[in-house]
């Protein structure tokens, strides 16, 4: 704030940024505080020099805000929530960690090769293939997000992560299917939630690097 203004007008606006940011992840609270806050000071500014009081000034420019509620209504929908931020942050962790597990595969999957070849059919062989397939894809792909801004990146990684836990669902739904095996059906809805639960962020994350 503006050091004419009173503390008490401080203390105003403090309350009406608190209550507008407070579902907002820490980021996004301090720019919009910080965007709020040189608006407030640069309306107050222009209304002091036309010659309107200190105390109208800001009272006026605080209403033009809107209510905090409608302000933080706005603001959610075009913001990460501190919810989602941790969502996006597990997002990152699962495709780094998944990178490493299936580096890890690689080798093994070779050695695999080389100890199936001969010795089981050309099945066996094949699911190896397929995975030594996905394992160097997956890895191309997390370095190549990796070389992206960081909001695109994000972009990437979680629509990457809903598209793997949902051919996972569908791979072990048919599987559970074709074993008629009613447990084994818990894999699938486990993998399914887990898309679920990721949709709505990657939406938002897909509408925000349209813009």
């Amino acid at each position: 704030m503006n050091e004419r203004e009173t503390q008490p007008e401080q203390k105003t606006l403090e309350l009406w940024l608190k209550s507008a940011t407070r579902d907002l992840c820490s980021e996004a609270s301090a720019r919009i505080r910080a965007e709020i806050t040189q608006h407030v000071d640069s309306a107050c500014e222009s209304f002091r020099e036309q010659g309107m009081h200190e105390f109208a000034a800001f009272h006026k420019v605080l209403d033009s805000l809107g209510s905090p509620e409608a302000a933080r209504a706005r603001y959610t929908k075009t913001n990460l929530t501190w919810s989602e931020q941790l969502l996006l942050d597990s997002v990152r962790f699962q495709t780094k960690a998944l990178k490493w597990i299936l580096i890890l595969f690689i080798p093994c999957g070779v050695a695999l090769l080389f100890a199936f070849y001969g010795e089981v059919g050309w099945v066996q062989i094949g699911q190896v293939l397929v995975m030594l397939f996905f394992s160097i894809c997956w890895v191309a792909f997390v370095q190549f997000a990796n070389r992206k801004p960081r909001q695109i990146g994000d972009k990437l990684r979680i629509s990457a992560l809903i598209a793997f836990w949902i051919i996972f669902a569908v791979g072990y739904f048919f599987r559970a299917i074709i074993d008629q095996d009613r447990i084994s059906l818990l894999s699938p809805i486990f993998f399914g939630f887990l898309a679920v639960i990721h949709l709505p962020l990657a939406k938002k994350l897909w509408r925000e690097t349209a813009k």
